[in-house]
């Protein structure tokens, strides 16, 4: 998926204990690579979606907006026994970032240490445990809603989930100015979260203080990973 967004470039890699790092190069057909991204990601974001967020973050692709990722990274093969319907998963390498940077989160590596993806400070939003376990059975519910049921839900109103909410407030501001690198000042994003995390809506979470430093960033469009 990140190809659709990229250029000719590394992806990831894989890194393992007996041989040089193996490159994975962008295959897919480069469709869309003028089109500005605002990447969302949580603490939940994992896996394949890590590492497409990783390969637009190093390549200057998008803007990370949300929360620290969980920094996984492992690859595993299945390895097979003579068990019917069993097999044994063992981990036999790990991705590395295009940048080098690393991306899973080790035994003792704590909040400072070089590890996950990272929000643009600007926009990062932590949200509580129990928010995002909210949050989550709330997608689940809107994703599986029946077409023919009109029945409003929670996530139908775009303020309960803030750390989306933060993205687009962002972009409306950043797309107002026309220009893909331009000084967007924060302070309207702030105030206008706090209004909503204030207004009692039952998902609604307190938000962090963002200040009113402008900053520089390429527009974005959203885009959950």
């Amino acid at each position: 998926m990140a190809g659709l967004f990229l250029g000719d470039c590394v992806i990831a890699s894989v890194r393992t204990r007996e041989r040089e790092d193996v490159k994975h190069f962008n295959t897919q057909a480069k469709r869309f690579r003028k089109l500005p991204l605002v990447v969302l990601v949580n603490e939940q974001t994992s896996g394949g979606s890590e590492l497409i967020a990783a390969a637009l973050d190093d390549h200057n692709r998008a803007v990370i907006a949300g929360q620290r990722t969980l920094g996984k990274a492992s690859v595993q093969t299945a390895l097979y026994i003579d068990v019917p319907g069993a097999n044994v998963k063992l981990t036999s390498g790990e991705f590395v970032r295009p940048s080098g940077k690393n991306l899973p989160r080790r035994p003792g590596n704590g909040p400072r240490d070089d590890w996950g993806i990272r929000p643009l400070a600007e926009l990062e939003l932590r949200q509580s445990p129990e928010l995002s376990k909210e949050l989550k059975k709330q997608w689940e519910r809107q994703t599986l809603r029946p077409g023919t049921d009109d029945k409003l839900l929670p996530l139908d109103d775009p303020a309960n989930d803030p750390q989306r909410q933060l993205a687009l407030e962002w972009l409306r501001q950043a797309c107002e100015v026309g220009e893909p690198r331009t000084k967007v000042r924060v302070p309207n994003v702030s105030h206008s979260l706090r209004e909503c995390a204030s207004s009692g809506s039952a998902l609604a979470e307190r938000v962090r203080d963002i200040g009113d430093a402008p900053f520089t960033l390429p527009v974005g469009q959203g885009l959950r990973s």
